[in-house]
């Protein structure tokens, strides 16, 4: 599953709180379930949440400019498997969808 929020986020809308359960909920049926996240400042600054780097990275291309996303993994406390792509570029900033009620 892909989303924009997710466990370990604070509560920044009701698709955290979709994006909490139901992955647990398939979880507990039999399914392998894995979730893949922005790595937002709000994660990397939790002391609370540990992550690994999986070593992984990627070239992203937009427009005339190339950036280099990395591949992390953590998991929550009921064991859903999470991803992160960590682009400082694009990620790393105060707010999920915009800073002080201002568009990017």
């Amino acid at each position: 599953m892909i989303s924009a929020e997710g466990p370990p986020l604070l509560h920044a809308g009701a698709l955290i709180d979709v994006m909490d359960a139901l992955p647990h909920e398939l979880r507990s049926r039999g399914h392998e379930v894995a979730v893949t996240l922005p790595y937002y400042r709000e994660i990397r600054d939790n002391p609370a949440f540990k992550e690994e780097d999986t070593g992984v990275t990627v070239d992203v291309r937009v427009g005339d400019k190339t950036y280099i996303a990395e591949y992390l993994q953590g998991h929550t406390p009921s064991g859903v498997q999470l991803f992160f792509v960590r682009c400082d570029e694009f990620f790393d900033r105060d707010g999920i969808y915009g800073e002080h009620g201002t568009a990017y």
